[in-house]
């Protein structure tokens, strides 16, 4: 299975354009529903969309995700399995899945991929910032 790229979202609104478009100031806040593909995450994390991919025009601030900390999504069937937590880098512009170990035994734990996991398709909801 190949390693996600910024070409692996699928992007739409989350309502409507006219609904999810705000300006204020001179920041443009756009809310969008997310999709990635299902794949390989690289322990440096994936791209996240560009700005004219997301109905920004000249550039693209940063993002803010909406539900990092809602239902990790778990890349192994058992109980005592792992999971990923998601979380945007300092600068916001590409998505970190961390480990989240649930052993029953000794308690959670987070931390970043060693390497790479595959993981099914998960919807994410953000707001991009820019212009």
């Amino acid at each position: 299975m190949a390693a996600l790229t910024s070409g692996s979202w699928t992007i739409s609104f989350r309502r409507d354009r006219n609904i999810d478009t705000v300006i204020k100031g001179k920041k443009k806040y756009v809310d969008l529903k997310l999709v990635l593909a299902s794949g390989e995450v690289v322990a440096a994390g994936v791209p996240m969309p560009g700005a004219g991919s997301v109905g920004l025009v000249r550039n693209l601030d940063h993002y803010i995700l909406v539900n990092e900390d809602i239902a990790p999504t778990v890349f192994s069937g058992t109980a005592s399995g792992r999971a990923v937590r998601w979380a945007l880098n300092v600068t916001g512009n590409r998505l970190l899945a961390y480990q989240y170990r649930l052993a029953s035994t000794t308690g959670r734990a987070l931390r970043p991929l060693p390497t790479t996991v595959t993981i099914p398709a998960h919807t994410f909801y953000v707001t991009a910032v820019g212009w």
